[in-house]
């Protein structure tokens, strides 16, 4: 856990405190200069909006889900 947590730690630092959850594989992706998104999911992007005191998420980009 406490590893998880500076992988996360060093995400907001490197990244910006608004950039969510999903960021920490990005750092390495970024160290490695390689994409680790799937097929279809190459443009995936979310929102967060708070709706009535539950979180919501909204995701944007995928060209293709399979379930």
């Amino acid at each position: 856990m406490d590893h998880m947590q500076q992988i996360y730690q060093k995400s907001l630092e490197t990244y910006g405190a608004d950039v969510g959850c999903y960021t920490p594989p990005r750092l390495l992706e970024d160290k490695m200069n390689e994409t680790l998104r799937v097929k279809g999911f190459e443009n995936w992007t979310y929102d967060v909006e708070n709706v009535e005191g539950a979180l919501e998420i909204r995701h944007k980009g995928i060209d293709n889900f399979v379930s």
